[in-house]
């Protein structure tokens, strides 16, 4: 039967002191220092010594009622230890414990530094990858060195310095913020535009700002010379200016055209400004050679004595193609000039045939003089080599007949030969853009080989009038190829074939006695505008002019039947159509066809030998005075 030892909780207390001190192995001992009981696990195989008596632990006599009831003496005479009791701080399990206790504590700070050096090398990548813009410890907001774009634009930090650090950046808006350092973004060379757009910035930081970046675009407003300016405009016109104040326009990057036509200008402001926009059009009034011309002007032709002056004016014209100094009577002073602009044509002077002409002259007069072929022929030979540019040579008058100048015409095909034709009684220039006959019934009549050199000759006309004639076939106006508008009114022309290659074809005046047997001829003809068939066709088939958009008058033979009429009327709903003439006017034709701004148009060209691109449309009709009203200002009916 088990035996119960109580002990007392205050001697306890003392013993448990006195066991720290002396125990080492765990266990308990007496006042003495004595071991009473042993307990070591490492020893719980062996059988413990019990002690003298079972009755006294500590010197002290425990009476039965004062037993504890949680400790029972086993047969081995050991003391166990319920579940629920603390071992004493000298026991091995107790010291294991506070080394327990121990350990947990350094692991704790091992973990609190781990964590806090975590957070430095996390915050020190962070910061590597990331600029702070504003205060660390105050207001601030992080950005990725990667950015491209950023809008800072209402910000109000007290710190942009790290903007230098994100070289990515392409655009930038610091809009309303109090940014004030351009010098923090000189390191962002990607840079393509800066939008300070409520700043007012001086000539010098613009300019600055530029040098550094010259591919950036600053939006701001800029004060030159009191003037303020979008900073992104693109023209400006100055009414005075001086060498030093032009300079501060650089300010306005995108700056493409200063004009300064209307500013009294010295020779040195015009330099300082064609010094510093090389890459902007600049428009002055240079005084040159007594005269003043546009700086942008392409073709110059000088005369008399050059001045150094007169050179130093010549680097402001950057537009310049060519100069003609056949006139000049120092042409050499120019050496200099031509030598450092090799593109420009000089042209100086040459004697062909008795007449100076330039080397580079385009066209020359040689009207007047009278040559033989063999003249020109061996002149030529010579002169074609130093003329280089030339592309035409107007010979009207220079005795030689349509044989030799064919002759001159196949031995040179890339010159432009300009002689007189004559036949019937008509004189007529081969550059000749329009003719008329002007036949009426009184006069005396001619057919087409009376015609026959123009076919040949002339193949710059744009407009034709052979009316009235005799004229059976027109084949040979095809080789007119840049004919617009053709009248063959009372004629006796039954086939049109020649019309198919004429495709510039706008106009065409056919009526009265021609027979056209077929429209097959012009159903390519896509231009065409104008078209008078009247009791001039034996064609019932109108097909060819089916669907011809631009058509707008069409006046067509009375016979056509109703049926082809109607379908005719239908593919062209915008077209004004007819089938009759009222005689009751006293015309062969219709009021609509004749006063048409078209064919007023072409009378003046009859009369004045101008192609279309010199006139316009026609307005309307002066009574008071009989003629017809003119507008010179709508391209509506120009050539081009």
């Amino acid at each position: 039967m088990k035996e119960r030892f109580p002990l007392y909780p205050e001697d306890m207390s003392n013993d448990f002191g006195r066991a720290n001190e002396l125990g080492s192995n765990g266990g308990i001992f007496d006042s003495k220092g004595d071991k009473i009981i042993r307990q070591n696990k490492a020893d719980k195989s062996e059988k413990k010594e019990k002690p003298d008596t079972s009755e006294i632990v500590h010197g002290n006599q425990i009476k039965e009622q004062d037993k504890l009831p949680f400790y029972d003496k086993q047969e081995d005479d050991t003391i166990i230890k319920p579940a629920n009791s603390v071992p004493p701080a000298g026991s091995d399990k107790a010291q294991k414990k506070n080394h327990s206790g121990k350990n947990v504590f350094k692991k704790g700070l091992v973990l609190v530094a781990g964590i806090f050096l975590a957070v430095i090398v996390s915050g020190v990548v962070y910061l590597s990858t990331h600029a702070i813009l504003g205060e660390l410890f105050g207001k601030h907001e992080f950005y990725s060195l990667n950015a491209t774009e950023i809008d800072l634009s209402g910000s109000d930090f007290t710190d942009y310095s790290q903007l230098s650090r994100i070289t990515s950046l392409e655009v930038v808006n610091l809009t309303n913020s109090p940014f004030s350092r351009l010098s923090d973004l000189y390191a962002c060379k990607n840079l393509k535009e800066v939008i300070l757009a409520d700043r007012v910035l001086s000539p010098e930081n613009c300019i600055e700002f530029y040098k550094r970046l010259p591919d950036a675009l600053l939006v701001c407003r800029v004060d030159i010379n009191g003037q303020i300016y979008d900073s992104g405009i693109t023209e400006i016109k100055l009414h005075s200016a001086n060498p030093e104040s032009i300079k501060d326009y650089a300010a306005l990057c995108r700056l493409a055209k200063i004009d300064l036509t209307e500013a009294a200008v010295s020779i040195e402001t015009l330099k300082a400004a064609f010094d510093s926009f090389p890459d902007c059009t600049i428009l002055a009034n240079v005084a040159l050679n007594g005269s003043e011309y546009k700086s942008d002007i392409e073709y110059i032709k000088l005369k008399g004595v050059l001045s150094d002056q007169d050179v130093q004016a010549m680097a402001f014209f950057r537009n310049l193609k060519k100069i003609d100094v056949v006139a000049c009577k120092n042409p050499e002073i120019l050496d200099q000039f031509i030598s450092d602009n090799p593109d420009i044509k000089i042209s100086v002077p040459y004697n062909l045939l008795g007449k100076t002409v330039g080397t580079e002259d385009e066209v020359v007069d040689l009207r007047g003089n009278k040559y033989t072929l063999s003249q020109v022929q061996d002149a030529l030979k010579q002169a074609l080599p130093k003329l280089k540019s030339l592309k035409k040579i107007d010979m009207c008058g220079c005795g030689l007949n349509n044989k030799e100048m064919e002759k001159l015409c196949e031995a040179y095909p890339d010159i432009k030969f300009v002689w007189m034709i004559a036949f019937g009684h008509w004189h007529l220039r081969t550059d000749a853009v329009a003719f008329a006959a002007l036949n009426s019934n009184g006069e005396e009549f001619y057919n087409q080989d009376h015609y026959a050199p123009i076919f040949k000759y002339c193949t710059d006309l744009r407009a034709l009038d052979l009316g009235h004639s005799l004229i059976t076939d027109i084949s040979d106006i095809s080789s007119l190829k840049k004919l617009r508008a053709v009248i063959l009114t009372d004629n006796k022309i039954r086939n049109i074939d020649a019309f198919a290659e004429l495709h510039d074809l706008e106009f065409i005046e056919m009526n009265a006695t021609n027979n056209v047997t077929s429209l097959e001829p012009l159903r390519n003809l896509n231009n065409l505008r104008f078209v008078n068939l009247w009791n001039s066709s034996d064609a019932k088939d109108l097909s060819p002019l089916y669907h011809h958009d631009k058509l707008e008058i069409a006046i067509l033979d009375r016979s056509v039947p109703k049926e082809e009429r109607e379908k005719f009327i239908a593919s062209n709903p915008d077209c004004k159509s007819f089938f009759y003439v009222d005689y009751t006017l006293g015309l062969t034709t219709t009021k609509e066809w004749r006063e048409n701004p078209y064919r007023v148009m072409l009378k003046h060209m009859f009369r004045t030998d101008r192609a279309f691109f010199n006139w316009q449309y026609v307005t309307g009709f002066d009574e008071e005075t009989g003629e017809y009203i003119i507008d010179y200002t709508t391209d509506q009916y120009r050539y081009k």
